[in-house]
């Protein structure tokens, strides 16, 4: 299979690799995500919908949000 001189170099090393390798992928998602996102004035308007429906909740339950 493998030499012990390989092993000996290459398992110590391995899971810095891994960890490496993870965050590259990680950052790459992510900065994928950020590039592929868009704003979109619907959900702008859906969204203030939604506080103001909450915040009528509010004042209807004696909680003062303003």
């Amino acid at each position: 299979m493998l030499s012990e001189e390989i092993v000996d170099q290459l398992l110590p090393v391995l899971p810095w690799w891994f960890l490496v390798s993870f965050g590259a992928y990680s950052l790459s998602s992510l900065g994928l995500g950020l590039v592929k996102f868009h704003d979109t004035p619907e959900a702008y308007e859906s969204l203030l919908k939604e506080i103001s429906q909450a915040k009528d909740e509010l004042r209807n339950a004696g909680v003062s949000v303003d």
